[in-house]
């Protein structure tokens, strides 16, 4: 099962995601800012990333600076 992780401050928006993703059999991780994002890929390695760019704490542009290996979609 491969693992998307939804990185997006707008609920209805993530939600959406999460749902659609979910349904068609991957597994989705969340979070809600930046900062939370670079703390759930040191815990979790997704195989892709939807990353919103306008995000509370870290922006996706100093996100998508901190990780490497797994391949964004903005």
């Amino acid at each position: 099962m491969y693992t998307v992780a939804v990185v997006d401050d707008d609920l209805y928006i993530g939600d959406m995601l999460e749902k659609a993703l979910s349904q068609e059999g991957y597994r989705v991780l969340r979070a809600y800012s930046g900062t939370e994002a670079l703390l759930l890929f040191e815990r979790q390695k997704p195989d892709l990333v939807l990353l919103d760019l306008m995000l509370p704490g870290l922006s996706g542009e100093q996100v998508i600076g901190k990780i490497s290996g797994v391949p964004v979609i903005f």
